[in-house]
C-alpha cells in the first residue's frame, strides 16, 4: 500500500510542486466555508430540532443558487483580468466594483420577488429564514470577488484573514447564538451574516474598488463574455450538489432533506477540496504562456489528484457508518445513509476529472463549452433523479448527482481534446481508482455493529498515512534517482534547461502583481518572482529537490529541542537572593511557631496552613541555581503539594493517620534544608536589598498601582454574612472595588507601552475577584466545594480512604492532604481552607501558563500571556475542587521538560526528568483525566521533537495507567458506554430541555463572554499561525488541539468542552503572542502614526477584566454557597438516620450537600434528577397559571414512593436563584412554591435558617 502510493505518481510529482504546496494554501481558504460548515454540521445536528436543521439545509443551498446569479462569474472573470494587466489594477478594481453594486442589485431584486418564488421552493413556514439567507448572501457574494482579487494578487496573509473571518468567525458567533440565545436555524444565520458583514468590510479596506469602473463598459462586456456562461456552470455545480434538496424538501419533507444532508456533508468532503482548486490554481495556470505546456501541467495535477482521491473515498466510505453514529441522533436512522456517502464520495472522480478540463477552457478564454456541458449535466441529473426518486428515495439523489457530473465530465472532455489534442491519465492510476472505487463500494454492505465500526474507524485512520505520503509526493519531494528530467522553460522562448529535480513549476515562478502606488498609472508585464516569493519552490530551479539525509525521517531525527529565546537567557535569581529568601522564610516560621506557642489561633493556624503550602517545595528548590523568581515560586508551590498530597495518601491508605509527626518530620526536614543552605553560604553578604527596584521609575507606574489597586479593592469588599445577592459580587462592594480595578488597567498599559514586565499587574488581575468573593461571602463560590469538604471530614473522622467506596476516595490527593494541613494546623472549619485556596490556586495557574510561555516567548510577552489565560478562562470556575490542583503542576510537568537553557549539563537535565516524576505521580492520584491530557501535550511535544527524550510522555502514562486499572471498578460507574468514541456529543456544551421560562439576560452574558473573549484569542491565534506556519507554530496549534483526545472517551459529566478550552487556551495565548498581530494586519504602522496603540492596549485590558468580572461574578447569586443552606444540609446529614432521602425542591447543583463525613448514609435527589426523559420536572406553566400547591401534591406522590428510612424536603432561596438563572422556574413562582410547602401538613419543620429550611414528611405523601 505504501509503495504504490509513494511511487506511482512521482511521474510528474515536481510538476505539480506548486500546486499541492503554497497553492494548496489557496485551496483550503476557497474551501474553507464548506469545511467549517462540515465540523459544525454535527453539532448542528444534535443542537437544533430535525425540522429547523433541515430549514437550514435549505436556506444554504438557497445561499449556493442566489450567489452563483449575483456574482455572475465576474468573479473569475476580474481574475483573469488581473493576472493579464500586470502591474496595472485599475482595470481590475473597477471590474470588483462593478461586480459587487450588480451582486447588491440581485440580491434586492430576490427579496422583493421572495413572497413569489420562497413558496415555491418550499419555504412555506420559514420565511424569516429566506431573509436571513439573502442578508448573508449579498455581502457573502461580494466577498467572494474580494477574495478573487487578493488572490489574483497573492495577497496570501490578507486572503487568509478576510477568508477566516467570512468562514470560521461566522460558524461561532452562529453557534454562540444558538447556544445563548435560541436555539433557532435563524439565530444561526444571524451569527453568518454579522462575519459576511465584517469580511466585506475588511476586505473593502484592502482591495479599495475603484467605483468609476462602473462606467467602464467595453471591460464589463470582456468580462461578461467569459461570465455569462460560467454562470450557467455555476447554476449547473448548484442543481448537481445542492438543488436536490428542493426536490428532496418537496417531495419527501424537511426531514428527510437533514437525513440526506447529513450523509452528503460526510461523503462530500471527498469533494470540498476538488471544488476550489479550480479558483486556487487558475492564477497559476494563466502565468504558464506556453498552451501545450500548461495542459501538460493540468493533466499532471488531475492524475496527483486521483491518488489523493482514492484513498479519501476509501477512507470516508469505510468510516462513513461510526461518523454517522457520531455526528446525528438515533431519530435520523443513520445506518442506511452510509450508501449514500458512498455514493457522494464517488462524485469526486468526474468532478477531478472535469475540473482538469474546465482549467483549460477558462485559461484560454473558451467558456461556452463550460455552458453546454453545465445544460447536459443538468438534464441528466433530472432525468436520472425523477425516474428513480419514487423507488430509491434518498439514494435517488445521490446517483443522479453522478450521472450529471459524468455526463458534464464527458463532454468537457470532448471540448478540450478537440483544441489541445489527448492527455490522457496514466493506467497506474485509472487502475488504482477502480481498486479504490471497488473496496469502497464492497465495504458498504459489512456490518455495522459496535465492533465493526470501531474497526471501521480506525481503518479510515490507516489510510490517512497513504494519503498524506501521496500528497507528500506530489509536492515534489521525491528522493528517487530515477525520477524522469522535466523541462523547466524560461519566459515564452524554445531554450529549454534539463536538469534532474527541475520542474514545470518553474514556470509558475511570476508573481501576481499587487497594486501599484496611486497615482503612477504603473502598466507593464508581471514581474518575475524571487525563489522566497509565494510561488516559488523551497529550493532554486535546478537544484535538486531533495538531497540524501534530507528524507522526512532523517530531518525529524535531526530536530533538536527548543531553546528558551535570547530575551530569556539570564533573569535567573542571585545566590544572595537565595539566602535572603531562605532567611526570610526562616523568620516566618519562627513568627508563626510563636503565634501557635502564645495562643494567637488564627495567626498561628492560618500562617501554618500557608507555609506548608510553600516551604517543603521551597526546601528542595533553594538548591537549583539560576531560577527566576517565576519558575522559584511556581516550583516551590507544585513540590510542596506533591510532598502533601504524597503525605495525606500514604496516611490515608495505610490508616496511619499521625498528623502531628508527618508535620514534625516535614517542617523539621524543610527548616534543616533552609538553614543549611544559609550556613553554607555564609560568607555571602545577606538581606542587602536595595530600595532602588521598589522608587524606579518603572516600578513607580507599572507596579505599585496595582499594588494599590488591590489593596482598594480588597478593602472595599466588605464581609456579607446574609448569603449573596441578585446582583452578584458588584452590588455588595464599595464603588471604590471599581476604582482598584481601574489602578491594575493601568500598571498592566503601562508596563505594556514602557516594554516592562507586567508582573505584578498580571497577578493583581489573576487574583483580585476571587479574593473579593472570599472576602465578602466568607464561603465557596461554588456548591460542589461542599462535596469536596464531605472527603475531608470523612478522612478526618475515620483516619483513611477507602478507593473502593466512590471515585472521590480513589482519586482523594487534593482531600487527604488538605485534611492533614487542616489537622496539623490547627484549622476548625474546612470550608475555610475551600473559601481561601482556590485564590492561590489562581494566581498559581496564572504563574504556570507565564512559566511554560516563558520557554517559548520573551519573559515580558509570557506574562502577557499568563494574564490572557486567567482573564480568559472564566468559563472554568476555579474553586476547591482537584481539576484545578492538577492544572498548574501539569502544566510545570510540560515546562520542566520544554526548552532546557543552551549548554545545559547532562546531570541538570536528569534532575529535570527526575522532578518531573513525583509531580506526575502527585497529579494521578488528584485527578483522573489530568494525567492523561498532560500525556497528550506531551506526545505532541516529542512528535514535533520539541522536547526529549522519545519516552517522556511515558513519566506521566505509566503511573496514570497504573492508578486507573487499579481503580477501574470504580471508573466503570462514571463513563456510559455510549461515550466511547462519541467524541462531537461529548464536547457539545450541556444542553436543558425546554422549560415554561427562559434563561434571563446575565445568565447569556455570563457564558456568552468569556466565550466570545476565548474566540478572540482562538482567532488572533489562527492569524498568527497562518502567518508563520514553522515548526513551533504546527506544534502550539497541534498541542492545543490534543485536549480533544479526551472527548474520545468521556464527556465529564457535559462539560467535556470547558475542560478541552482549559487546557487548549495556555497554548493558544503563546501562539497568539508569538508575532504582533497589528504588523501581520498592516494596522501597526498605522496605529503608531495616529498615536493609538496605547489606547487600543488600555481598551483590550480593560475589555478582558471586564468580561473576566463578568463571567466570575455574573452567577454569584445562583452558585455561592449560603450560610443558612450549609448548616440545613449539615443539620440532615449528621442527625438523619441511615439511608434517608431528602428531595432538593429544585436542582441539586444549588444544594451544598455531601458535606458531612457519614455523606454516604443519606441519599440526595431532585427535581432535575427525578425528571422522566425528554423533560425537566419542572412545571410547565408559570405566573399566573401555575398552581403551586397542584405542584407540591405531584411532588410529594411521586416522593413518597422511592423507599427509604424517612423522607426529607429541602428548601432554599439558592435552589429558586439557580433555577431562575437557569431557565428552569421563575424565582417568584419557587417563592410560592415555597409558601405551599410552609402551609401544608404534609410537611414538618425540622429546621429553619434565614435563607434555608428543612422538612420532613410526616403523613406518608398521601394528599389531604
Amino acid at each position: 500500500m505504501t509503495a504504490a502510493a509513494t511511487d506511482a505518481p512521482a511521474v510528474d510529482a515536481t510538476a505539480t510542486h506548486g500546486l499541492f504546496g503554497r497553492g494548496l494554501l489557496y485551496v483550503l481558504a476557497w474551501s474553507g466555508q464548506l469545511l467549517i460548515s462540515t465540523l459544525v454540521s454535527p453539532f448542528l445536528t444534535h443542537l437544533l430540532p430535525r425540522s429547523d436543521f433541515g430549514v437550514l439545509s435549505a436556506a444554504i443551498a438557497l445561499y449556493q443558487l442566489v450567489a452563483v446569479l449575483a456574482t455572475f462569474g465576474l468573479d473569475q472573470a476580474l481574475e483573469m483580468q488581473r493576472v493579464e494587466d500586470g502591474a496595472d489594477d485599475r482595470r481590475g478594481r473597477g471590474l470588483l466594483a462593478t461586480g459587487i453594486v450588480f451582486a447588491f442589485v440581485v440580491i434586492t431584486a430576490f427579496l422583493v420577488l421572495s413572497p413569489l418564488w420562497g413558496p415555491a421552493l418550499g419555504f412555506t413556514g420559514s420565511r424569516h429564514m429566506v431573509y436571513v439567507a439573502l442578508a448573508w448572501t449579498a455581502p457573502g457574494a461580494a466577498v467572494q470577488m474580494v477574495l478573487a482579487l487578493l488572490q489574483a494578487e497573492d495577497r496570501l496573509a490578507r486572503f487568509m484573514t478576510v477568508s477566516v473571518v467570512s468562514t470560521v468567525s461566522g460558524q461561532f458567533i452562529g453557534l454562540a447564538l444558538v447556544l445563548g440565545v435560541h436555539r433557532s436555524a435563524q439565530m444561526y444565520g444571524l451569527g453568518i451574516v454579522t462575519a459576511q458583514w465584517a469580511a466585506l468590510v475588511l476586505g473593502v479596506i484592502w482591495t479599495r474598488p475603484r467605483w468609476r469602473g462602473i462606467a467602464d463598459l467595453a471591460t464589463t462586456r470582456i468580462a461578461l463574455r467569459l461570465g455569462i456562461p460560467l454562470v450557467f456552470a455555476g447554476l449547473s455545480d448548484f442543481i448537481l450538489t445542492a438543488g436536490d434538496r428542493f426536490i428532496i424538501q418537496r417531495a419527501l419533507g424537511p426531514g428527510e432533506v437533514a437525513r440526506y444532508q447529513v450523509a452528503f456533508v460526510i461523503g462530500n468532503a471527498v469533494t470540498l477540496i476538488l471544488l476550489f482548486t479550480n479558483r486556487a490554481w487558475l492564477p497559476r495556470f494563466k502565468s504558464i504562456l506556453d498552451v501545450e505546456e500548461r495542459w501538460r501541467v493540468i493533466g499532471a495535477s488531475r492524475d496527483g489528484l486521483y491518488w489523493l482521491l482514492g484513498w479519501a473515498l476509501l477512507a470516508v466510505t469505510v468510516a462513513a457508518p461510526p461518523l454517522l453514529r457520531v455526528f446525528v441522533t438515533p431519530s435520523y436512522h443513520p445506518a442506511p445513509l452510509a450508501r449514500i456517502v458512498f455514493l457522494v464520495g464517488l462524485s469526486s472522480l468526474p468532478v477531478a476529472a472535469g475540473a482538469a478540463s474546465s482549467r483549460m477552457l477558462i485559461t484560454v478564454r473558451r467558456s461556452a463549452p463550460i455552458a453546454w456541458s453545465a445544460g447536459i449535466a443538468v438534464v441528466a441529473k433530472l432525468v436520472v433523479t425523477f425516474a428513480l426518486l419514487s423507488s430509491l428515495h434518498l439514494e435517488a439523489a445521490a446517483i443522479g448527482t453522478l450521472a450529471g457530473l459524468s455526463a458534464q465530465t464527458l463532454w468537457l472532455r470532448r471540448s478540450v481534446v478537440a483544441l489541445h489534442g489527448r492527455s490522457p491519465s496514466s493506467r497506474t492510476s485509472l487502475g488504482f481508482l477502480v481498486a479504490m472505487m471497488l473496496l469502497s463500494g464492497g465495504s458498504t454492505y459489512l456490518p455495522q455493529s459496535t465492533w465493526w465500526n470501531v474497526g471501521r474507524l480506525v481503518f479510515g485512520m490507516l489510510c490517512v498515512v497513504p494519503l498524506l505520503m501521496s500528497l507528500r509526493t506530489l509536492q515534489g519531494r521525491s528522493s528517487d534517482p530515477d525520477h524522469p528530467a522535466v523541462p523547466a522553460t524560461s519566459g515564452g522562448g524554445s531554450d529549454t534547461r534539463w536538469t534532474r529535480g527541475g520542474t514545470l513549476m518553474a514556470r509558475l515562478q511570476v508573481r501576481m502583481p499587487r497594486s501599484a502606488p496611486r497615482g503612477t498609472g504603473a502598466v507593464g508585464p508581471p514581474v518575475a518572482r524571487s525563489a522566497a516569493g509565494p510561488y516559488a519552490p523551497p529550493h532554486e530551479p535546478g537544484q535538486a529537490t531533495r538531497t540524501p539525509g534530507t528524507s522526512l525521517r532523517a530531518r525529524w531525527a535531526r530536530w533538536t529541542p527548543w531553546t528558551p529565546p535570547a530575551s530569556s537567557s539570564g533573569g535567573g535569581l542571585s545566590v544572595t537572593s537565595y539566602v535572603d529568601i531562605a532567611i526570610v522564610t526562616l523568620g516566618a516560621v519562627a513568627v508563626v511557631l510563636a503565634a501557635r506557642v502564645l495562643g494567637v489561633h488564627d495567626l498561628g493556624s492560618g500562617g501554618t496552613w500557608l507555609l506548608l503550602q510553600l516551604v517543603p517545595g521551597l526546601a528542595v528548590c533553594i538548591w537549583v541555581e539560576g531560577l527566576r523568581p517565576s519558575s522559584l515560586v511556581l516550583f516551590s508551590w507544585v513540590g510542596s503539594a506533591t510532598v502533601v498530597t504524597g503525605v495525606g495518601m500514604g496516611m490515608a491508605l495505610s490508616a496511619q493517620w499521625h498528623p502531628g509527626g508527618a508535620y514534625a518530620v516535614v517542617g523539621g526536614a524543610s527548616v534543616i534544608s533552609l538553614a543549611a543552605f544559609v550556613v553554607r553560604h555564609r560568607d555571602v553578604d545577606w538581606l542587602l536589598w536595595s530600595v532602588r527596584p521598589l522608587t524606579s521609575r518603572d516600578a513607580l507606574w507599572t507596579g505599585w498601582p496595582a499594588v494599590v489597586g488591590v489593596l482598594i479593592s480588597l478593602l472595599s469588599a466588605q464581609p456579607h454574612h446574609s448569603g449573596p445577592v441578585r446582583g452578584g459580587l458588584t452590588a455588595l462592594v464599595l464603588p471604590t472595588w471599581f476604582l482598584g480595578l481601574a489602578l491594575i488597567v493601568t500598571a498592566f498599559v503601562a508596563a505594556v507601552t514602557r516594554r516592562v514586565r507586567p508582573w505584578v499587574s498580571v497577578i493583581s488581575a489573576a487574583v483580585v475577584v476571587i479574593a473579593s468573593q472570599a472576602l465578602v461571602y466568607a464561603l465557596p463560590a461554588l456548591p460542589t466545594a461542599a462535596r469536596h469538604v464531605g472527603v475531608i471530614r470523612y478522612v478526618l473522622t475515620y483516619h483513611q480512604v477507602r478507593p473502593s467506596t466512590d471515585i472521590y476516595q480513589a482519586w482523594s490527593g487534593l482531600f487527604t492532604g488538605q485534611a492533614w494541613l487542616i489537622s496539623a494546623s490547627g484549622i476548625h472549619d474546612p470550608f475555610t481552607v475551600a473559601t481561601w485556596w482556590p485564590v492561590f490556586a489562581m494566581g498559581m495557574e496564572a504563574l504556570a501558563v507565564r512559566v511554560l510561555a516563558g520557554r517559548i516567548l520573551s519573559p515580558r510577552r509570557a506574562w502577557i500571556a499568563g494574564g490572557i489565560f486567567a482573564l480568559g478562562n472564566t468559563l472554568n470556575t476555579v474553586y476547591f475542587a482537584p481539576q484545578v490542583l492538577a492544572f498548574a503542576p501539569g502544566l510545570s510537568i510540560v515546562a520542566l521538560l520544554l526548552a532546557p537553557p543552551e549548554g545545559e549539563s547532562q546531570r541538570r537535565a536528569r534532575l529535570r526528568v527526575l522532578a518531573a516524576v513525583p509531580v506526575a505521580c502527585a497529579i494521578v492520584v488528584q485527578h483522573q483525566i489530568t494525567p492523561f491530557i498532560v500525556t497528550a501535550a506531551l506526545g505532541v511535544l516529542v512528535v514535533t521533537r520539541a522536547i526529549k527524550p522519545w519516552w517522556s510522555p511515558l513519566i506521566v502514562l505509566v503511573p496514570a495507567l497504573a492508578w486507573t486499572v487499579a481503580n477501574l471498578g470504580i471508573l466503570r460507574a462514571y463513563v456510559e458506554p455510549g461515550e466511547v468514541g462519541n467524541v462531537i456529543a461529548n464536547i457539545a456544551p450541556p444542553t436543558h430541555p425546554p422549560s415554561a421560562v427562559g434563561e434571563p439576560l446575565v445568565t447569556q452574558a455570563t457564558f456568552l463572554l468569556p466565550a466570545s473573549a476565548l474566540f478572540v484569542i482562538g482567532f488572533v491565534a489562527l492569524l498568527m499561525f497562518v502567518r508563520t506556519r514553522d515548526r513551533v507554530a504546527w506544534t502550539l496549534a497541534i498541542a492545543a488541539a490534543s485536549p480533544v483526545t479526551l472527548s474520545l472517551g468521556t464527556n465529564y459529566g457535559g462539560e467535556g468542552i470547558f475542560r478541552i478550552t482549559l487546557f487548549a487556551l495556555p497554548w493558544l495565548a503563546i501562539l497568539a503572542l508569538r508575532k504582533v498581530p497589528g504588523r501581520h494586519l498592516g494596522v501597526g504602522r498605522w496605529l503608531a502614526r495616529a498615536r493609538l496603540g496605547t489606547p487600543v492596549v488600555a481598551l483590550a485590558a480593560t475589555g478582558m477584566l471586564a468580561i473576566a468580572v463578568v463571567g466570575q461574578t455574573g452567577m454569584d447569586w445562583a452558585r455561592v454557597i449560603s450560610p443558612g443552606a450549609v448548616r440545613a444540609d449539615y443539620i440532615f446529614e449528621t442527625q438523619a438516620l441511615a439511608g434517608s432521602l431528602v428531595l432538593d425542591l429544585g436542582t441539586q447543583n444549588a444544594s451544598p450537600a455531601l458535606q458531612a463525613a457519614r455523606y454516604q448514609d443519606v441519599i440526595y435527589t431532585s427535581r432535575d434528577l427525578e425528571a422522566k426523559p425528554g423533560t425537566t420536572g419542572y412545571p410547565t406553566t408559570a405566573g399566573a397559571k401555575y398552581d403551586p400547591v397542584t405542584d407540591l401534591r405531584q411532588v410529594t406522590a411521586e416522593f413518597a414512593k422511592q423507599p427509604a428510612t424517612a423522607h426529607y424536603l429541602f428548601v432554599s432561596d439558592q435552589i429558586g436563584a439557580y433555577d431562575e438563572r437557569y431557565g428552569n422556574q421563575s424565582y417568584a413562582d419557587f417563592v410560592r412554591l415555597r409558601a405551599a410547602v410552609r402551609a401544608s401538613t404534609q410537611w414538618s419543620i425540622v429546621v429553619r435558617t434565614p435563607d434555608a429550611e428543612l422538612y420532613r414528611l410526616v403523613s406518608g405523601g398521601k394528599p389531604r
